[in-house]
């Protein structure tokens, strides 16, 4: 009886120790889940592109009063794949075509926003706003994306951040870098990222 007493009093003292570590991990994967759900989407965006020869574009917004238009085809921090068949850069429900939709996860806590790439100081905003990515057959992202200059942020309370950005137009390359607060100053980096 006294071993099974201390075998379970054992295995109380590891639970007490090991929840609030695996709290942390099961936070830090939906963040990071839901920063390469963006990824991917943009990366299938660019694919297809170079795969049809055409201009293909993913909308993002992070404006949940979307949600309330059943006939609008961009839906809150659900990213739409579609053809830009004016090449201007932008979604038109009138005359692009949405190819596929790209549902995020939607995880307590886990907030999306758009902003100027590398923001430099504070938080991201969360300001409603829609971008467009729009990618050229050779790869390239097109001059004038609404996403040019634009990163996509999905953070959390913990101020942990990530950012999805294409830092370079000629190579259309994507790009999913972490926030790091050092002296003050925010800098991005690419993994192996630091935790908060």
């Amino acid at each position: 009886m006294v071993e099974l007493l201390i075998v379970v009093a054992i295995i109380g003292v590891v639970l007490l120790i090991g929840i609030p570590t695996f709290g942390t991990f099961i936070r830090r994967g939906r963040v990071d889940s839901s920063a390469r759900q963006v990824d991917m989407a943009l990366l299938t965006a660019r694919m297809q592109a170079v795969k049809r020869g055409d201009n293909i574009g993913v909308v993002f917004s992070n404006d949940p009063a979307r949600n309330a238009d059943p006939t609008d085809p961009i839906g809150y921090a659900s990213p739409a794949v579609f053809t830009d068949v004016n090449g201007n850069g932008v979604f038109d429900s009138g005359t692009d075509t949405v190819l596929r939709r790209l549902p995020l996860p939607s995880y307590k806590g886990i907030h999306f926003g758009i902003d100027a790439a590398d923001v430099g100081t504070g938080d991201p905003s969360t300001t409603a706003a829609t971008v467009a990515y729009v990618f050229t057959p050779f790869g390239s992202e097109l001059a004038g994306s609404t996403g040019n200059g634009k990163g996509i942020y999905v953070f959390d309370e913990f101020r942990n951040v990530l950012q999805i950005s294409v830092p370079i137009l000629a190579s259309g390359k994507v790009a999913m870098t972490k926030r790091v607060v050092a002296g003050g100053t925010n800098t991005y980096v690419a993994s192996p990222w630091v935790w908060y």
